[in-house]
């Protein structure tokens, strides 16, 4: 597909030879400007848009790179043509897949979990079908692991990197030298159903609620949740623990469990159902981090350009899936085995609405995870301890912030 900065590339090259006195005038990391070249890829162009520029009675861009400055004078027409090119840039951004090619990984190989499938999850998923990751040397491996058994597969190195939810920290109160490198989603799409006729949090006092993993964001939110109405978990609610969220939902629709706390797609199923919504925990702005990018502090410190490399192919994966709507929600539908259209995109919908383009970890998001807790002074830890924003911060800088112009700080 023709994209329109590739028309601009290439018009600027066509007018290159009609440069009058031209000394040099090239992209700052290329020694040339061919069409298809880095030109306008990665925000490699620059221009300066000063005063200076202004009072030049021929024109004259000036790009800059370290103490080289290039110059380019040129006639009305070719001036006018670039100025197009110059706000198209600035206006638009560039986005180019493959960017990082040039980075060295230290792993051509990256093991992968994912806590589920759904729209939490398909960034990732889409990234890997792409081919966002292999374009830059890494082939990832992807599998669906629990909560539980993913703190000892990354010790173990069974595992290289998990997209999760609270285990991460979970192991690192623990003793386990887990962190987070990145927070995909931190903006909970947690949804509290009853069963019909329960439609208070208060009614569920005496009853049972339906959830996944120990420790899990489920848990986090219901026990902060009873915490502020009084109502302690384990006394005034029993919660009943599942592997992910299709067998919880499995126990409530077949009426084993009174109340049901889940992420799409499950709140998708369980709203057509006609199950009444007790919270909405998006509505509430809780913030959680679920899925984080978990690993090892060890596996960050030796590998850290692959961990790069992960993180653009998965912010690729973020774009792709904003822009390409129709071929994320075929990859959401066959990955997460959906068939009903309704419910794809309303999934669908429920992912667009907290994929994050800025995956700085919030410490705050970490912060509520150890004052729910249960264990002895997990709250008095520094929260410090437990995530890295060094390497996300890297990327932001030089990718994410070209990727979405204007959306992402460093």
């Amino acid at each position: 597909m023709i994209r329109i900065k590739d028309i601009l590339s290439f018009v600027v090259w066509c007018t290159r030879s009609s440069f009058k006195n031209s000394t040099r005038c090239q992209p700052l990391r290329s020694p040339s400007n061919p069409p298809g070249s880095s030109f306008f890829k990665g925000g490699i162009f620059r221009a300066c848009l000063s005063l200076p520029l202004l009072k030049r009675e021929e024109g004259e861009i000036f790009g800059k790179s370290g103490a080289t400055i290039y110059v380019a004078k040129f006639g009305f027409r070719t001036q006018a043509l670039l100025w197009v090119c110059v706000l198209w840039s600035a206006v638009h951004g560039s986005y180019d897949p493959v960017y990082g090619a040039e980075l060295k990984p230290e792993k051509n190989r990256l093991e992968v979990a994912i806590a589920a499938t759904g729209p939490l999850y398909l960034p990732v998923i889409l990234a890997n079908e792409a081919g966002y990751f292999s374009k830059r040397g890494v082939t990832v491996n992807l599998s669906t692991l629990s909560a539980t058994a993913s703190a000892q597969a990354l010790l173990s190195g069974q595992v290289d990197i998990y997209q999760g939810g609270t285990a991460t920290i979970h192991a690192n109160v623990a003793g386990s030298d887990l962190i987070y490198i990145a927070a995909s989603v931190d903006r909970s799409t947690l949804v509290l159903f009853g069963q019909k006729g329960i439609t208070s949090f208060d009614q569920l006092r005496g009853k049972s609620v339906a959830t996944t993993s120990v420790g899990a964001f489920g848990e986090i939110a219901i026990r902060k949740t009873a915490r502020e109405r009084g109502m302690e978990v384990g006394k005034d609610i029993k919660l009943l623990y599942h592997k992910g969220p299709p067998d919880a939902l499995s126990t409530f629709l077949v009426g084993n469990a009174d109340g049901l706390i889940v992420t799409p797609p499950q709140t998708e199923m369980a709203r057509g159902k006609g199950f009444p919504v007790i919270i909405d925990y998006y509505e509430k702005g809780l913030k959680i981090i679920g899925p984080g990018t978990g690993v090892a502090r060890s596996f960050a410190q030796k590998n850290p350009t692959t961990l790069k490399i992960f993180l653009m192919g998965y912010l690729d994966g973020v774009k792709r899936a904003l822009d390409d709507p129709a071929y994320a929600k075929n990859v959401l539908a066959q990955s997460s085995k959906m068939t009903d259209q309704k419910l794809i995109d309303e999934s669908y919908n429920e992912g667009v609405k907290v994929w994050n383009k800025d995956m700085t970890v919030d410490p705050e998001a970490i912060k509520l995870v150890l004052e729910q807790s249960t264990i002895s002074k997990a709250a008095e830890l520094d929260v410090k301890r437990f995530y890295d924003n060094t390497l996300i911060r890297e990327v932001n800088r030089d990718y994410a912030s070209k990727l979405f112009p204007g959306q992402v700080k460093w």
